[in-house]
């Protein structure tokens, strides 16, 4: 079983629909686990390499497909103003950085309480 160790911080997107436009909430969520591959391809003889994340957090931690996570704890808010636009701070974090593709839940079968399974890259 994965340690539950690490502290992720979780910006999640939501839409004003009064403003029309996304808006942020950050979150820091401990007893978490990390883990990140490195994804090789290579098609038509180009080389492809991406970082692949898969992290376990709590079932009260507020994650959707769309958001954004990052290894520990993070103070920067995403404002949509330079520097604070989603882009910007995913580029500052990397590579301890990923948006939300997938998310599972794994309640069951877990004695201390269940766990999200949230993929990304």
């Amino acid at each position: 079983m994965r340690g539950m160790t690490e502290t992720i911080t979780i910006w999640h997107k939501s839409r004003n629909t009064s403003t029309n436009k996304d808006e942020w909430t950050r979150q820091v969520v401990p007893n978490c686990s990390w883990e990140a591959d490195i994804i090789r391809n290579v098609s038509n003889g180009t080389a492809n390499v991406a970082s692949a994340f898969t992290v376990l957090i709590p079932t009260t931690a507020l994650v959707a497909v769309g958001d954004l996570a990052a290894k520990g704890e993070r103070t920067a808010e995403i404002t949509g103003i330079a520097p604070f636009t989603e882009a910007m701070i995913k580029t500052s974090l990397q590579p301890l950085v990923f948006t939300v593709k997938a998310i599972s839940d794994l309640s069951a079968g877990y004695k201390r309480g269940g766990h999200l399974e949230v993929t990304g890259v």
